[in-house]
């Protein structure tokens, strides 16, 4: 993680904030489409969406 979203993750460890600091790692990570393959930020997708992620999403 870079820029904003590791400073949050830092923000949330430091004051023994563990849950939400694991959290961020999900958000800010990347995932994997189980029918195409195709690897994309989850952050990115969400931001890009209103409906979230789906399996149509491919």
């Amino acid at each position: 993680m870079t820029g904003v979203a590791r400073w949050m993750y830092d923000t949330a460890s430091q004051h023994n904030e563990h849950t939400l600091a694991a959290g961020l790692t999900h958000l800010f990570g990347d995932a994997v489409c189980p029918h195409c393959g195709h690897v994309f930020g989850v952050a990115d997708r969400r931001e890009t969406t209103n409906e979230g992620l789906s399996e149509a999403s491919c």
